[in-house]
Formats: structure tokens, C-alpha cells, sequence
């Protein structure tokens, strides 16, 4: 079976995080060397530990500048839901809450955007639909139908404003 590659980029570390399947890597923008971190696993004690995690998307809070703090959050395609990368390096995932989307489609595509105050706000797309979700319990709201795709929507990206 086919595994999404999903790609992030941390801002804090100035690293970009890739991973596939379970497999678990960061890249050195400036040398173009690759670390493979731990495996992606749920963390001792979480409600879907055993269980294969699928992550379908990923994105950074606080990606705006240099920030002082990050955290990374994925999107997990079997529970539907957001879960967080609570070690990224290590691949500790920690399930936050369901998105709540009665009939999802294959793809997700997910981004953080952080605004110069440091403000976050994620975004999903699945389907044609664009969904806000909320960080702490993972709930998406239906927010709008975006038009003229043909496709999947595979990614997003949200650009601060200029």
C-alpha cells in the first residue's frame, strides 16, 4: 500500500521533518544531511497504543520568524483525528481529540498559520472542504467548499500576510 510522504518544516530547529509509514526524519537545510529519528509510536498510556499510526498531514505551531517554541501536530487518517508529535525526534504521538468529519476522503491536507503575534490557527482541507481545527481538541469546523480543483488536495500552505 502506498504511504503518503508528509513534509514540515520546523521553524525552531531549521530543520525540515519528513516522514512515511512509521519511518521518522529531519533534514539540515544547509548540509542536506538526513537523521532518521525514532519510529512513530503512540506514547505509553495513550488510548491507541498497539495500534499502526497513519499520518496523512503535518504542521508546526509558531512558524512565523524565529520562534522560542514549537510543537508539531499531524493529522491521523485511521483514527481521524489530531494527534500531537509530542517528541518529534523521538516519534512519540499523543491522540488530542476526532476531528468530527462524518465521511472523510483519502486525503489531508493540513497547515498552521501563525501570525506576527504568535497567534495560531490550523486549517484542514479534505475533500473539497476547508476546516478550522482547534488545536486542544482536535474538533474541525466546516468553514467553506473551496472550487475549480480538479483532484485531490494533497497539501496547503498559508503564507503571512505582506
Amino acid at each position: 500500500e502506498d504511504q503518503p510522504v508528509i513534509v514540515d518544516f520546523n521553524p525552531m530547529a531549521d530543520k525540515l521533518r519528513f516522514m512515511t509509514g512509521t519511518t521518522n526524519h529531519r533534514v539540515d537545510v544547509d548540509t542536506g544531511a538526513v537523521t532518521v529519528d525514532g519510529s512513530l509510536d503512540w506514547e505509553t498510556g495513550d488510548m491507541h497504543v498497539g495500534e499502526t499510526p497513519a499520518i496523512a498531514a503535518a504542521a508546526y505551531i509558531n512558524s512565523y520568524g524565529k520562534p522560542d517554541s514549537t510543537a508539531m501536530f499531524d493529522i491521523d487518517s485511521t483514527i481521524v483525528a489530531v494527534i500531537q508529535q509530542v517528541s518529534p525526534n523521538d516519534g512519540t504521538l499523543g491522540a488530542i481529540g476526532k476531528l468530527g468529519i462524518d465521511a472523510p476522503e483519502a486525503a489531508y491536507a493540513f497547515d498552521i498559520q501563525t501570525t506576527a503575534e504568535m497567534e495560531n490557527m490550523a486549517w484542514l482541507v479534505n475533500g473539497n472542504t476547508l476546516y478550522s481545527v482547534d488545536l486542544e481538541t482536535g474538533a474541525a469546523t466546516e468553514t467553506g467548499m473551496i472550487e475549480g480543483v480538479d483532484g485531490m488536495i494533497r497539501d496547503i500552505t498559508i503564507l503571512p500576510a505582506m
